[in-house]
C-alpha cells in the first residue's frame, strides 16, 4: 500500500472512531510504530488530525493539552471553582495532611485554602504538592 493511501485510511479511521493508537495502526497496516508516527505527523500538518500521546484524535476533538496555561485557567472556570469549593468543604478540622496534584482546578483549591479557609481549620494542615504554582499560592497565604 502506498503512503498516500495509508494516510487516507488513517484519516478515515480517526474520523470514524474519534481516536486511534499508534500500536493499533501499526498492527492494522503491518508497519512499524515509527512509520505510523511519521504518518500521523504528516496528517497533523495537513489538519486531518491532532497527535496525542500514544496516538491521534480527530482534529475537532476538544483537548487542553496544547493550550496555554492562561487559556486552561479560563476554560470552564466556573465549574472548576465549584469543584474547588466542594473540595474545600472536605478539608478536615484539626491536624491533617493533604496532597494536591498539579492542575488548574487544584490551583483554585490552593488559592481558596489561603483566602477562604474553612472556619474550623487550624494552621496544622500540611499541604504537599509537586506543582510550583500551587506551592507558591499556598506559601503566599501563610
Amino acid at each position: 500500500m502506498f503512503a498516500e493511501e495509508r494516510h487516507r485510511k488513517i484519516g478515515e479511521l480517526v474520523a470514524a472512531q474519534g481516536r486511534v493508537s499508534v500500536a493499533e495502526l501499526a498492527g492494522r497496516f503491518d508497519i512499524t510504530k515509527e512509520t505510523v508516527r511519521r504518518a500521523l505527523a504528516a496528517l497533523e500538518s495537513d489538519g486531518t488530525l491532532r497527535r496525542a500521546h500514544g496516538g491521534a484524535v480527530a482534529a475537532g476533538k476538544a483537548s487542553t493539552s496544547g493550550q496555554s496555561l492562561g487559556t486552561r485557567q479560563l476554560l470552564h472556570h466556573d465549574r472548576k471553582l465549584r469543584i474547588a469549593r466542594k473540595a474545600l468543604d472536605l478539608v478536615p478540622a484539626g491536624a491533617a495532611s493533604m496532597i494536591l496534584d498539579a492542575g488548574t482546578t487544584t490551583e483554585l483549591l490552593a488559592e481558596l485554602l489561603t483566602t477562604e479557609p474553612p472556619a474550623a481549620r487550624t494552621e496544622e494542615l500540611l499541604d504537599i504538592t509537586h506543582a510550583l504554582p500551587i506551592a507558591y499560592k499556598i506559601s503566599m497565604g501563610s
